[in-house]
C-alpha cells in the first residue's frame, strides 16, 4: 500500500450522491501476490491541541458509478490485481455538507492508517507539503 500521488486534498467533494468536507488521497492497491480477495479499511490520525484527532468517515470511489460507492465499508481488491482507487476520509459524518475549514490539526504528524481484513495495519506518514486544501 501506497500512495499513488503525492498530493493529499482537502475540499467539499461530491461522491455519488454525498457531499461532504472531506481528504482526498489516491491510494495505490497491490494485492498481485496473493490469489485471494482482500478487503481494507482506512481513517487518519494526527495531533491537535485536544489531543489525538482521527477522521474515520471514509468513501472509496465506485470507478464505474459512482452511486454504488459505499460510506464507511471496506474496499474489495480481487486477488492477483493492482489499482489506483481515490478514497475520501473526514472526521465528520458522511452527508454533513457544510463547508467547513481544515482541521485544526498538526500537519506534521498526519498519518494515513489502512487496516485490511486479514489483520494487516500499514501506516503512511503524510508529508506536510503533499497537503493542499
Amino acid at each position: 500500500m501506497e500512495l499513488a500521488q503525492p498530493e493529499v486534498t482537502w475540499d467539499k467533494y461530491a461522491i455519488g450522491r454525498w457531499v461532504w468536507p472531506s481528504f482526498r488521497i489516491v491510494l495505490r492497491l497491490n494485492n498481485y501476490n496473493n490469489d485471494s480477495p482482500e478487503y481494507i479499511k482506512v481513517s487518519l490520525e494526527a495531533k491537535s491541541n485536544d489531543g489525538k484527532w482521527e477522521a474515520t468517515n471514509y468513501v472509496f470511489q465506485n470507478k464505474t458509478n459512482e452511486d454504488k460507492s459505499d460510506p464507511n465499508h471496506e474496499y474489495r481488491i480481487e486477488g492477483t490485481h493492482k489499482e489506483d482507487v481515490s478514497v475520501f476520509i473526514s472526521q465528520y459524518n458522511i452527508g454533513h455538507d457544510e463547508r467547513e475549514k481544515f482541521p485544526d490539526i498538526d500537519i506534521d504528524t498526519i498519518k494515513l492508517i489502512v487496516s485490511t481484513e486479514s489483520k494487516k495495519t500499514f501506516v503512511i506518514p503524510i508529508r506536510p507539503g503533499w497537503i493542499k486544501g
